[in-house]
């Protein structure tokens, strides 16, 4: 494709061709030569307007449902409904359209999961970009009563983990050096670390954890487990200590991550959850009930100490520096 905002034909056949446009709150959505997007407020009844922004980039592994379910993630996790989103596509001027169509197919496919609707958006060719760059705005609709979030009082509670540790990172890895990797590991086994994009939505165990009265809900992104954590004593004025042998994980990604000397604990985990309850063992046993790995990894304290306890061993937590990830893809 042409340097500059793609041609009016790539972006009727290409783009716009593979939205699914059937939200009647959506007066004006996306299309050629329109510059604005317009929402019906009735749509939002008594409640409140919510917007989140995220950008990715990197292999186009699941790069649409990575970067939709990164931005929608965010609303799930204080159980916002995302109405639609604006999608924001930058591609190396070398790449051809047919994986333009791939990715927007992937972005349709999540937004349809999160029963919302792409409203707009701009999508353009770079000479010389070594990667796709895709930033997605989501805008949604937050309970009437919802109010700015305020540090509690209250500095216990146990810290409940869902899923794994480094899926989205590992998947990543595993395709950035898949030439490598398959000296060692079969074409079968780097499968199973792929598959991890099946993983990527927080929304059934948000609802699950919101339902029980959980709080602090924090995604696990870019930092990986340990990031988050260090966001989560931010979040709540407390400290904690965890049990690094609690801390989720499946073989196969540890087993790239040890190739390629990544730490998992601070590689991008996007589909992953860490929660505070007051119930946390019933907690984790309604997640499993519903298919969901979950694990208590550790608990609140009233001090400031962010404390990784390894057996006898206990480290404190330092400040998130890179995700992992870079390590092996050097932007």
């Amino acid at each position: 494709m042409k340097e500059g905002k793609i041609t009016e034909s790539i972006l009727e056949r290409s783009v716009l061709k593979l939205i699914d446009a059937s939200d009647e709150s959506v007066i004006q959505g996306a299309g050629a030569g329109r510059d604005i997007s317009v929402l019906g407020m009735d749509k939002l009844q008594a409640g409140k307007l919510a917007v989140a922004t995220n950008t990715v980039t990197g292999p186009l592994w699941n790069l649409g449902r990575r970067g939709v379910y990164r931005a929608a993630n965010n609303f799930f996790l204080y159980g916002i409904t995302p109405l639609g989103y604006e999608i924001n596509l930058t591609l190396p001027a070398k790449l051809r359209e047919q994986k333009l169509k791939n990715i927007m197919t992937d972005i349709q496919t999540a937004v349809k999961e999160t029963k919302g609707e792409i409203i707009g958006g701009h999508t353009m060719c770079v000479e010389g970009l070594p990667f796709p760059i895709l930033s997605v705005t989501v805008i949604g609709k937050a309970d009437g009563a919802f109010e700015k979030e305020e540090k509690s009082t209250d500095k216990t509670g146990a810290i409940v983990m869902t899923k794994w540790a480094g899926t989205e990172g590992g998947a990543l890895i595993a395709k950035v050096r898949e030439e490598a990797l398959l000296k060692r590991y079969s074409k079968d086994y780097l499968e199973k670390v792929n598959d991890f994009g099946e993983f990527l939505s927080i929304a059934k165990e948000c609802r699950i954890a919101r339902a029980q009265h959980a709080t602090y809900l924090h995604d696990i992104g870019e930092g990986g487990v340990f990031g988050a954590l260090w966001e989560l004593s931010d979040k709540t004025g407390c400290g904690f200590e965890v049990d690094l042998k609690k801390i989720l994980l499946r073989q196969e990604i540890v087993e790239v991550c040890n190739f390629t000397d990544v730490n998992p604990y601070k590689l991008t985990s996007v589909g992953s959850l860490l929660c505070v309850s007051k119930e946390g063992e019933k907690l984790v046993e309604t997640l499993k009930e519903a298919g969901i790995e979950a694990a208590i990894i550790g608990e609140l304290k009233d001090s400031n100490d962010k404390i990784i306890r390894n057996e006898d061993e206990i480290r404190y937590l330092d400040s998130p520096k890179n995700d992992e990830f870079f390590k092996i893809y050097h932007l």
